[in-house]
């Protein structure tokens, strides 16, 4: 794990509202970024070749969250229809990465929550971040992307 601080940045992309539990009966997420990779050379105003995917949590109590797959932009104009556009505040991050097939990132998730994240005595604010960068690769074992968990 890493400390990075990032500055406020603006994405386009398609959102989801979803929760933990769908999230392991019938993971919504796959659908999404499909629907959203069929869609982002829509997208103008890009900056950048990397993916994210953004999320922000709704509820606690009902572990709720929006989840976003998007690219950087360098505005907030012209969004195209069915998509949305937002701005990421600028935050610290604890920075944790996983290696492997995107299948597996459930584990490193519950590893993050369970054991390293309490590690830290961080504590989490309200978003969280995927960064796919060009060490990602599609159904690899040797694939390489960062989760970025806000904290404060």
């Amino acid at each position: 794990m890493e400390i990075k601080e990032k500055g406020e940045f603006k994405v386009v992309g398609i959102e989801i509202k979803t929760n933990v539990q769908e999230c392991i009966d019938n993971n919504p997420h796959p659908k999404l970024w499909g629907d959203f990779m069929e869609r982002v050379g829509e997208i103008k105003n890009r900056v950048g070749e990397i993916y994210y995917g953004v999320s922000k949590e709704i509820s606690k109590q009902e572990c709720s969250f929006t989840s976003m797959a998007c690219v950087e932009v360098s505005s907030l104009e012209d969004i195209p229809e069915g998509m949305v556009g937002k701005t990421v505040p600028a935050s610290k991050y604890a920075v944790f990465e996983h290696k492997g097939k995107v299948e597996d990132l459930t584990k490193t998730y519950e590893r993050l929550y369970e054991k390293d994240m309490p590690k830290t005595g961080l504590k989490q604010k309200d978003i969280w971040l995927e960064v796919y960068d060009d060490r990602f690769k599609v159904d690899s074992e040797d694939s390489v992307m960062e989760i970025w968990v806000s904290v404060e």
